[in-house]
């Protein structure tokens, strides 16, 4: 089956490479398109993770995301598309974002397979609700209140962002799906299979945020959790490891503070435990894509996992304060054992 996959981040691309192996895509018969997204140092994480002997095509999209460049990417990937024509199967890691729903509407392929988004997923999956009818996957009222942000997305753009029919999603999450989509249990068999199960249980990971720079928590705040959290792990040999869109003049700070080791990564955190000689017996963050995904990969070799939940009168933002009450919500909800909620206190 012949595939187009495109991908923006470094957890879709480790989630691409899973699918590629758990949908039986031969690698002669995959293209890869992957994404600048929201940085440099995101495409650099990606590209450190692509082996291009694993695909039949490489190519990369160097434009940032956003609408100013969606019409240069868009006819970019039209042409290869009908260069390689025809596929069968789209492969998207972003379908929240115009492009991807723009090449699905194009093209028609077979099949529209979603892959997760990290905590973003959470929100993507109720986006699709309030976008498409239960039945029949035709738009629905909430996607038909935007008429001229999609007349001037087709005009000025050629976007047509309209949802697609029926997408599969191959997802580590529980959420509802329409009747009109599928769903493809992501177990992680490719990655869980090359594995070390060595445990050190004298170090644990924490994984910082880029919280500050989105504007979520002052940095005041961000500092005293960080604080709270080295009271927590005390017992523990820390290494704390920054999020790549965090500013690097905050870490010398966090370092004093907390007396923690800090080391950036090269590829995602996953990636780098399952190179890893030993993995850490705690992986700790505020709130982080890895603390699902590392449950997945390695809670049932003792791997505990904490996510230190961040006081809701201290997130500035109320569509923040939303939906990160849905990612601990969701914690709670679907994770008993070897995972732990730890509340923090900050003045």
């Amino acid at each position: 089956m012949r595939s187009l996959t495109l991908v923006f981040s470094p957890f879709q691309m480790l989630n691409a490479i899973e699918a590629r192996h758990s949908l039986h895509s031969s690698g002669d018969q995959c293209h890869l398109v992957y994404c600048r997204g929201v940085s440099d140092r995101n495409a650099a994480q990606i590209r450190m993770m692509i082996d291009p002997a694993e695909w039949a095509s490489v190519e990369y999209l160097a434009e940032p995301e956003s609408l100013k460049t969606l019409r240069c990417r868009a006819t970019k990937l039209e042409g290869m598309w009908r260069k390689r024509a025809p596929f069968d199967r789209l492969i998207v890691g972003h379908f929240g974002f115009s492009l991807g729903r723009h090449l699905a509407n194009t093209f028609h392929p077979a099949e529209v397979v979603v892959l997760d988004d990290g905590t973003a997923s959470h929100r993507n999956f109720e986006t699709r609700f309030d976008y498409v009818q239960s039945a029949g996957g035709k738009p629905a009222a909430a996607w038909k209140s935007w008429p001229l942000m999609r007349g001037l997305k087709r005009t000025l753009f050629r976007a047509d962002s309209r949802p697609f029919d029926s997408v599969t999603h191959f997802t580590i999450y529980r959420h509802r799906i329409h009747s009109c989509d599928r769903r493809i249990e992501n177990s992680y068999a490719h990655w869980r299979s090359q594995r070390n199960s060595r445990i050190d249980p004298d170090v644990a990971y924490f994984l910082g945020g880029c919280l500050v720079e989105l504007g979520i928590v002052t940095e005041e705040t961000y500092l005293a959790m960080i604080v709270h959290a080295a009271s927590r792990l005390a017992q523990s040999r820390v290494i704390y490891i920054p999020h790549r869109r965090e500013r690097s003049d905050r870490l010398g700070t966090i370092a004093t503070r907390t007396g923690w080791t800090v080391e950036a990564l090269d590829v995602p955190v996953e990636l780098h435990l399952l190179r890893s000689p030993a993995i850490p017996g705690t992986i700790a963050s505020l709130y982080s894509t890895a603390l699902d995904s590392c449950k997945l990969l390695f809670g049932e070799v003792g791997m505990k996992i904490e996510a230190h939940v961040i006081p809701p009168d201290k997130i500035l933002i109320d569509e923040q304060r939303r939906f990160i009450d849905m990612v601990y919500t969701y914690y709670t909800t679907h994770y008993t054992s070897g995972f732990g909620l730890i509340p923090v206190e900050v003045p």
